[in-house]
């Protein structure tokens, strides 16, 4: 193998140097086996700033999309946010409906009832896998001894902080729902 063979990389040019520069110190532009296209200095940092262009454009790209993605779920998230909170608002609203329902049976059979917290266990709202509470004061209404004013408050679910709050007031009438049950 002659000295030149030697010096010959793996594509049958000149090895080159970190920078571009052949190993031996010759210039390139001087070496009559490299073609025009590998001549110059630079020649293989502009391949690199190319690929390292095409590599900025994709990390751009990927963050464009990361983003998007996840403004995507944020809105996603707080939708289904909004229809659990509306859910809940409706049940709390049956329950304050069946919590006054529920004191005028009571009242029916025992004029002397004065409420109650009522605690509802999640198989009796469907199994959901939340119970509620509903809290039920009754009071006499001034000069009226066979009636009495109800308010219904209902947490659904039956959390101190993560819930929904509905109330309700009526005046029962005591002798009435005797007569009617």
């Amino acid at each position: 193998m002659d000295g030149t063979a030697a010096q010959r990389g793996i594509w049958g040019f000149r090895d080159l140097g970190i920078w571009g520069f052949p190993r031996d110190g010759v210039s390139k532009s001087r070496n009559p086996e490299i073609p025009k296209s590998h001549s110059g200095p630079l020649c293989l940092c502009a391949s690199f700033r190319r690929r390292g262009a095409i590599l900025v454009a994709v990390i751009v790209c990927l963050m464009v999309a990361a983003v998007v993605l996840s403004s995507m779920l944020g809105a996603a998230a707080a939708r289904r946010r909004s229809v659990e909170t509306e859910l809940w608002q409706v049940q709390a609203q049956w329950l304050t409906e069946s919590g006054l329902e529920r004191a005028a049976w009571r009242l029916a059979a025992d004029p002397q009832y004065t409420g109650e917290l009522w605690k509802v266990p999640p198989e009796q709202l469907g199994g959901g896998g939340n119970s509620a509470a509903v809290r039920i004061q009754v009071e006499t209404v001034a000069d009226q001894p066979h009636r009495r004013r109800v308010r219904a408050e209902a947490d659904y679910p039956d959390d101190p902080h993560d819930r929904a709050r509905q109330s309700k007031e009526a005046v029962v009438e005591v002798g009435r729902m005797k007569a009617e049950g």
